[in-house]
């Protein structure tokens, strides 16, 4: 991805929104390189613009942004029932606020609901009553 800095960062800093597969195509490979900071930018710029992911996706970009982020959450906590998932709680709902009005089927905002709460499960409720506010 460092070789990509100078192509993020200028999109990002314009804040054009023309239409740019590149662009799209980075936001999910920052996922795959597991730096979701960086995807969440680039991703809230991606929904913000309607920017339309290249056809080899075949989904709108919250969809993609949503399912690439979530799946990996869900295969851990479908493996190992103990994982600490803590640290996703705060992409996560950076996730959930760049999506929230996006148009996307059913089964992926469950998806993220549901790994929402696996991410949350092992909090005591003063935490969870702290994260609520």
């Amino acid at each position: 991805m460092p070789d990509f800095s100078g192509w993020i960062e200028g999109t990002l800093e314009a804040d054009g929104g023309q239409q740019d597969e590149v662009i799209a195509t980075l936001m999910v490979w920052a996922i795959d390189c597991g730096d979701l900071p960086l995807a969440l930018r680039i991703g809230a710029y991606v929904v913000r613009h309607n920017l339309i992911m290249p056809d080899n996706f075949g989904r709108t970009a919250a969809t993609v942004l949503t399912e690439e982020i979530c799946n990996p959450v869900l295969t851990q906590a479908g493996t190992d029932a103990d994982a600490d998932l803590s640290a996703f709680i705060e992409p996560l709902d950076t996730l959930r606020e760049i999506v929230t009005d996006q148009d996307m089927p059913d089964e992926v905002r469950a998806k993220l609901c549901k790994a929402c709460a696996f991410a949350r499960r092992g909090l005591t409720d003063a935490e969870q009553h702290g994260l609520n506010h």
